[in-house]
């Protein structure tokens, strides 16, 4: 071992010269190498804008004109509820560099603003009579059901030509709607059944049963 690095220590005296100026060409062409190896790292990235809303991304996107065109999306599917409340967010937006397959076309984006609104705007069923909003709840299984045990008792499984249904036209219509208007279903149903007073779209009260079967 001695004699060996006593013959590699004099080969580097001797050819001292000669390894200088080939790493005055090899560490040119190694830094070129490096560099070629980072740009081409850097342009095979895929770029998208991150979609920050109430300190959660929420997806990320192509360009803006897919946040507009979600938050358009989300507009068109909220209720009106007879009120002046409006839908609003300020997202912001950051860029950053994602699997193509983590980007969100309009549909995906819309939804994901929708889950994170949930304190504005939430999925919940409308109480429509003769095309009047009566109420609107959250518990839209046990709306249908209500509705359903109301005209149970007038059905006949056995007679085909039997139809039962509403004197006034009840529709239960599934959406968004603004939290704000959410009411528990026993108050929903009450103004159903004539015992709470309703609003007419003429600005007066009344209380009328309109779960009567035909």
């Amino acid at each position: 071992v001695k004699a060996g690095t006593s013959y590699f220590m004099r080969g580097v005296r001797v050819y001292s010269g000669l390894i200088r100026r080939s790493l005055s060409y090899l560490f040119p062409i190694g830094a070129a190498a490096v560099f070629g190896v980072v740009v081409w790292s850097v342009l095979g990235q895929n770029y998208a804008l991150a979609v920050e809303y109430r300190g959660e991304i929420v997806g990320y996107i192509a360009d803006e004109t897919v946040y507009e065109e979600a938050q358009k999306y989300v507009e068109g599917r909220i209720r009106n509820t007879g009120t002046e409340e409006e839908w609003s967010v300020s997202p912001t937006f950051t860029i950053a560099a994602v699997p193509e397959a983590a980007m969100r076309n309009v549909t995906e984006l819309a939804d994901r603003l929708i889950e994170t609104s949930d304190e504005q705007i939430q999925e919940a069923s409308g109480v429509i009579v003769d095309g009047l909003l009566i109420g609107v709840t959250s518990d839209s299984a046990g709306l249908n059901e209500a509705l359903e045990a109301v005209k149970a008792p007038y059905e006949d499984a056995n007679n085909p030509n039997l139809r039962v249904e509403f004197w006034q036209n009840v529709e239960v219509v599934e959406g968004l709607y603004f939290t704000s208007t959410l009411e528990p279903l026993d108050s929903v149903l009450s103004k159903l059944r004539g015992e709470t007073p309703v609003t007419l779209d003429d600005g007066t009260q009344a209380s009328v049963n309109m779960l009567r079967v035909k």
